[in-house]
């Protein structure tokens, strides 16, 4: 069978990965255009009770406007272009990666919780590990021990880093650790 997300909203295309959960998977936004025009975007997509795999179970949930970016007018947000996530507790966590746009390339700091429960804005929270376009932003892959989220170091801009950060996904705050 073949379901295409873009028939129910032309701006659902481009993902990097899906996460099941329970009879749901959620599908992790990375890029909408191709090369050589990349452009990141934010919109999640649930697929309801995916062994049906109908279009009735989308539903979808842009990140992009949420945490818009003063510097740009509050055009932009940095909520876009992850690369994968874990679920835990009941909540859809996803990495930091990279924001392509034009005129606009930079690895992004924020870690973002999706309350699966409230799959709307206001079931988002956000958590910045660190600073843009620094060794604490771009990662490319995440995972959890029942405890922490931990965040795989990958790229900063054209550099490559080793900086392994983990976070109490029970309490998620601020509470970011360099291992």
């Amino acid at each position: 069978e073949y379901l295409n997300l873009a028939a129910s909203n032309s701006a659902l295309v481009g993902f990097t990965n899906a996460i099941p959960v329970g009879d749901d998977a959620y599908f992790i936004p990375l890029y909408n255009a191709p090369l050589p025009n990349l452009v990141s975007h934010g919109n999640v997509v649930k697929l309801a009770n995916y062994a049906n795999f109908d279009a009735s179970g989308i539903s979808s949930l842009d990140l992009g406007t949420i945490d818009a970016d003063p510097n740009t007018g509050g055009t932009q947000s940095y909520l876009r272009g992850f690369r994968t996530g874990f679920a835990f507790g009941g909540y859809l966590y996803l990495e930091p990666n990279f924001v392509a746009d034009v005129g606009l390339s930079l690895t992004v700091s924020r870690f973002v919780r999706i309350d699966l429960d409230d799959f709307t804005t206001s079931g988002v929270t956000v958590v910045s590990v660190g600073t843009d376009n620094t060794e604490k932003s771009g990662y490319l892959g995440s995972f959890t021990d029942g405890t922490y989220g931990y965040l795989v170091p990958g790229r900063y801009h054209q550099t490559c880093t080793g900086g392994a950060l983990n976070n109490n996904v029970g309490a998620y705050d601020s509470s970011i650790v360099a291992r």
